[in-house]
């Protein structure tokens, strides 16, 4: 019994490899936001020139903010698709996004999210507890220890990805 709540406590292996069918869904799935934020990068100048040229340069510098905030989209998104198409692999040898990225995307983005979620989701529980309702507060309870230990299984697993991958051969 201790061996199966320490299989379902370790988790999934995040970095595992899926497969292709697995990258080309993912490709897939990512092609029309790239696609979408790459349009709207090249057109949105062009609202920005016709703009100009009538005069109305508040709209003008409006359609130039966007298509630099689309850009800033659009190169990360296409620059992953092209990678997810290649099947390219990362210098660690296991991951498509480099190990940098990776840890970086964790500790910036998804880190503080799930944290946020912890906190929310222990607040749901201690309302729920002083309103008396202690099945609803024990569900809210370990929803929230469920996200915190998510975040603490990906923070170890990304500090067991090498930035390139170990050489057996010394």
């Amino acid at each position: 019994m201790w061996d199966v709540l320490r299989k379902a406590a370790a988790g999934n292996d995040y970095f595992a490899d899926l497969g292709r069918p697995a990258r080309v869904a993912a490709a897939v799935a990512l092609a029309p936001f790239a696609l979408l934020f790459a349009v709207a990068a090249v057109v949105s100048p062009l609202g920005a020139v016709i703009n100009a040229v009538r005069g109305d340069w508040q709209i003008a510098w409006i359609n130039l903010a966007s298509a630099v905030g689309a850009a800033l989209f659009a190169f990360p998104f296409c620059w992953f698709e092209l990678r997810l198409i290649r099947g390219r692999k990362a210098a660690n040898g296991v991951t498509v996004l480099p190990t940098w990225l990776v840890r970086t995307l964790l500790l910036v983005f998804i880190g503080p999210l799930l944290l946020g979620l912890a906190a929310l989701l222990g607040m749901q529980a201690y309302i729920a507890a002083r309103g008396g309702d202690g099945t609803l507060a024990a569900l809210w309870a370990a929803w929230s220890v469920g996200t915190a230990l998510s975040l603490v299984r990906a923070v170890r697993t990304s500090l067991r990805l090498r930035d390139r991958p170990a050489d057996d051969a010394a």
